[in-house]
């Protein structure tokens, strides 16, 4: 990972960041709303020769508390943008924290999600993964910035324990 990250630091592909951002978010949007409306309604998912998604949209692990998991996605994928959008706005470190954090947390909830399919389900969705890959990808992103924020954080709070 810190390699990816040092690589897209070094890279133009920093800059892409700015446009492929809301693009990515709203693919991630998309395809969590096409699952929610699938989990909600209990239509028959089109997911193609890849895998079953209708049984993973039908299992008990498509809702977290009773909430449908493509739900959960929608208030993820929202709460990235509202933060991409702050950011463009205000640059302030904070936000930049907290976008690699919720991304972050994105690809921990997919990962565990992504794990369940083959190992729990038997089962797979390919919707389900083309989420994890564009989470993963923010995260991808965001690390750079989000690391680098949290250490001049960390740093500027030493720099006024000391003068204290």
């Amino acid at each position: 990972m810190l390699l990816a990250v040092q690589l897209f630091r070094s890279t133009s592909v920093g800059q892409l960041a700015d446009w492929l951002t809301p693009l990515l978010l709203a693919v991630g949007l998309l395809v969590a709303g096409y699952l929610a409306y699938i989990e909600m309604t209990l239509a028959q998912a089109t997911c193609g020769v890849l895998g079953d998604c209708n049984a993973v949209q039908q299992s008990p692990y498509a809702r977290v508390l009773g909430i449908p998991v493509g739900v959960i996605g929608i208030l993820g994928y929202l709460t990235l943008l509202v933060l991409w959008g702050g950011k463009r706005f205000k640059k302030q470190q904070w936000l930049d924290v907290a976008l690699f954090v919720m991304a972050l947390a994105g690809v921990g909830f997919s990962t565990y999600l992504t794990f369940l399919e083959p190992f729990v389900i038997g089962a797979s969705c390919a919707w389900c993964l083309t989420s994890a890959v564009v989470m993963g990808i923010l995260l991808w992103m965001t690390a750079p910035a989000g690391l680098d924020a949290l250490y001049a954080m960390k740093h500027s709070d030493d720099r006024l324990k000391k003068s204290v």
